[in-house]
């Protein structure tokens, strides 16, 4: 079975933390039945304790705020 995700292991990620606009980098990855989470760190050393859902990642800051915007 191949499990394909939309980053890989050492992409670096957009999302929002905290209300802000935040970039990490994915050091583990978890799929599960209904989604597919990242756990991050912001220097790819530290223990990351971040997880985000695959849907709330993007890979530059603009598609982030593109994303942002147009929600209701």
């Amino acid at each position: 079975m191949e499990i394909i995700t939309k980053f890989a292991h050492g992409d670096t990620v957009w999302f929002v933390n905290d209300s802000r606009a935040t970039s990490a980098q994915i050091v583990g990855i978890h799929v599960y039945p209904e989604r597919t989470a990242y756990t991050v760190s912001r220097d790819g050393q530290t223990p990351a304790d971040t997880s985000v859902v695959e849907d709330k990642c993007f890979a530059t800051k603009q598609e982030l705020i593109d994303y942002i915007s147009s929600e209701e």
